[in-house]
């Protein structure tokens, strides 16, 4: 079992980042996928016929990277490369779709055995990172009419949403120049937003974009890219 194991993350220190809440062999990075494993309870895994199997939190609202279609069928880079892994390595991968601050809470309480995850200084704190695999960046969206808000800097002052458990609120923890409203989803920031509850809100670049293409929302738009 051991040995399997150690082929998979190696294959995947190459292309998938695997977060573990252990001390002991898993991996993830960027961007992810988080791995809950050490050696004292490598034997107890679920098995489906002869095969160990584990667990990954998907994040319904990370488009490509992975989400939930309108049938309620989980899509994108995470299952399909997962999915050529377990044809060659033996191993089962069960797909869970949830929100991103639940599949945190999925891995820190053991209900799940892989996320995909940003890497930080913090999260390496708790967490055993592989390599990474793509490069995220993060965008700042602003109601139309908070035309003050130009850059980062220009947040002060202003009621700004984040994502909870969102990178975007780790790296602003050092921010006490504004008021942080916390959301549940990428889709309640934007909504927000775009009623004019919030002046501006932190989203993932390519899942805020195609939300708010999804959505029509006309009454945000982007002011600071590439983050």
């Amino acid at each position: 079992m051991n040995r399997t194991i150690k082929t998979i993350l190696s294959f995947c220190n190459i292309s998938l980042m695997l977060l573990s809440t252990s001390q002991a062999h898993a991996v993830t990075s960027l961007d992810y996928v988080g791995f809950q494993e050490d050696e004292t309870n490598i034997h107890d895994k679920t098995f489906i016929g002869t095969k160990p199997t584990y667990t990954v939190a998907i994040d319904k609202e990370y488009i490509p990277y992975e989400f939930t279609d309108i049938a309620g069928r989980v899509k994108g880079f995470t299952p399909d490369i997962l999915n050529e892994i377990s044809k060659s390595s033996g191993v089962n991968f069960i797909f869970k779709s949830m929100t991103w601050p639940d599949a945190v809470k999925s891995l820190n309480d053991g209900s799940v055995d892989l996320v995909n995850m940003i890497r930080t200084s913090d999260r390496e704190q708790k967490y055993e990172f592989s390599e990474p695999h793509s490069e995220i960046k993060q965008i700042l969206f602003r109601k139309v009419s908070a035309t003050d808000i130009v850059d980062l800097r220009s947040l002060a002052g202003h009621k700004v949403g984040f994502l909870q458990n969102d990178i975007s609120l780790e790296l602003m923890s050092h921010r006490i120049d504004f008021e942080k409203y916390i959301v549940n989803n990428k889709e309640e920031g934007l909504l927000e937003l775009n009623a004019g509850k919030l002046d501006a809100f932190f989203i993932s670049e390519q899942a805020g974009l195609n939300l708010v293409e999804e959505y029509n929302l006309d009454k945000i738009q982007p002011v600071v890219s590439g983050l």
